[in-house]
């Protein structure tokens, strides 16, 4: 029989912590919602243990002290630790996570996720499991599943409860116990033999299956194969294949190498998809729309074009939102000249004109931004090569690729088709070439047999936008100034494929 919890609501814990409610339940635990007396306004989560044996203070005193030591965005930060009292009970206080687990996420939708969805949720769980393998020892999890995975209101995953996960112990033959949840453990993890990363990786493969068969199976083999959709790419059924050998040997051996293919497989899949659609288009997109821009090489004048773009639709009434996704200084400088401060690097949002700033920062997610109730959100997504954030540039509503019109640069810009895969005829992006001449754009566009090239005037403060680049602008982003059902006054965009928000995530 479970023990009882002792703490009730309004409790005070250590003298510190009152006890607003219970959040959670688990096997061998009861995890609260308490605020800080000390630091007012901030709440944390505590998870509360009892020993059953003397002998167990060893093993939660060993997991405080390895969630103490790690530093991940991934994963729950501990700043506290109280116990064990007279009566064995020991409270261990972390980042409170608003969301929900990856389990009550997946029922809530009905278990039905799309594709691109699970990718995502692969990838960040690679990254940090390749945090853990990679520490000194490497730290095996143990028991990914999807009631241990948290997703926060920023569609960010932290791993939760490492009540099992220990260091990897070359020399020892065997687990000391055989813990894992059925399901999801890896096979040797039953056997009497040594868990180690590669086990990890089983339960990254059984949760990913767990989700692309809507629940139906986490384990491949014939029943498997038959549930997987048949949508699915043959490069995500191969890589569920390699992740699930019984045999650990068998299996994909880093977590990174799990990533890379992940990632392709989401690069091409994004691909295809834009692949697929009109190069322009008046269907008008609902709710926020997102405008990618991508310099072929560095020096073009990426940013500059992205700040001009960004106040031209501000000055036509439209909610915006900028966003550095690359390691730059750039907004940095930018506010710091605004403001007649020294330069300070925060990441938080600051505003011009109407535009929204975001800085980069590298834990940043789109998707809150996403229900923001801007308009548009346009992404600096650097120089072509050096982005991380490729897959937005092809998952973007309109996609701009900014190269330069001088004429020992100009092949520059079908090296950037041929790299990038696409074919001149179905480019599914526009060109913006910014101070080049009507006649460079038409040399161009005969060059590359891309039919849509634009120039963009010189203008030397993007923050205020003239006459000029208004009508340049306007060419390439038209907007409709009449009311909507649900912004009288405010313009909408014309050229959207299709609202990120509908499609479903």
């Amino acid at each position: 029989m479970k023990w009882m919890s002792k703490v009730s609501v309004h409790q005070v814990l250590g003298g510190r912590y009152r006890v607003i409610k219970q959040i959670g339940e688990g096997g061998m635990s009861y995890v609260y919602l308490v605020e800080d007396l000390k630091l007012v306004g901030k709440r944390w989560a505590a998870k509360e243990t009892k020993l059953l044996q003397p002998d167990d203070a060893v093993g939660v005193a060993a997991e405080a002290a390895m969630l103490i030591r790690l530093n991940h965005p991934n994963l729950p930060q501990i700043v506290d630790f109280i116990g064990p009292d007279a009566e064995g009970y020991i409270y261990l206080f972390m980042d409170y996570i608003e969301g929900e687990t990856l389990a009550a996420d997946f029922e809530r939708r009905g278990r039905s996720l799309t594709f691109d969805h699970i990718l995502r949720l692969g990838i960040q769980l690679c990254e940090v499991l390749q945090y853990l393998h990679q520490c000194q020892p490497p730290i095996v999890y143990r028991d990914l599943k999807p009631s241990n995975v948290m997703m926060d209101v920023h569609g960010q995953i932290r791993l939760i409860d490492f009540g099992i996960a220990r260091h990897f112990k070359p020399n020892q033959e065997e687990d000391t116990v055989c813990l894992g949840t059925v399901g999801f453990a890896a096979p040797e993890q039953y056997a009497g033999k040594q868990s180690d990363t590669r086990s990890d990786l089983y339960g990254l493969g059984a949760l990913l299956m767990h989700f692309v068969t809507g629940g139906r199976t986490s384990q491949f083999g014939k029943a498997g194969m038959d549930a997987i959709p048949q949508e699915v790419p043959a490069a995500f059924r191969q890589l569920l294949q390699k992740l699930l050998e019984r045999d650990p040997n068998l299996r994909i051996q880093t977590a990174s190498e799990v990533r890379e293919k992940l990632e392709q497989i989401h690069v091409e899949l994004a691909k295809a998809w834009k692949g697929n659609q009109p190069a322009s288009s008046t269907l008008r997109w609902r709710g926020t729309g997102t405008i990618a821009l991508m310099g072929v090489h560095s020096g073009v004048g990426t940013t500059h074009t992205a700040i001009m773009m960004a106040h031209y639709l501000a000055h036509s009434k439209q909610r915006v939102a900028l966003v550095e996704c690359m390691r730059s200084e750039a907004f940095y400088r930018i506010r710091s000249i605004f403001d007649g401060e020294p330069m300070r690097r925060t990441g938080e949002r600051f505003t011009i004109h109407g535009v929204d700033y975001y800085p980069f920062l590298e834990s940043r997610s789109l998707i809150p931004l996403l229900h923001a109730d801007y308009d548009a959100i346009v992404l600096d997504l650097g120089v072509y090569g050096e982005s991380s954030m490729y897959a937005e540039f092809l998952r973007a509503n309109l996609s701009f690729v900014v190269a330069s019109g001088a004429d020992w640069r100009q092949e520059d810009l079908s090296e950037f088709i041929r790299q990038a895969g696409f074919t001149h005829t179905a480019a599914s992006f526009m060109g913006l070439i910014p101070l080049a001449t009507q006649q460079v754009i038409r040399d161009m566009e005969q060059a590359t047999a891309i039919p849509q090239l634009h120039a963009i005037p010189y203008h030397v403060d993007p923050f205020h936008i003239d006459e000029d680049a208004r009508l340049a602008f306007q060419a390439v982003l038209p907007i409709e100034q009449t009311p909507t059902k649900w912004r009288q006054g405010i313009g909408k965009l014309l050229f959207s494929r299709r609202s990120r928000r509908d499609v479903k995530n």
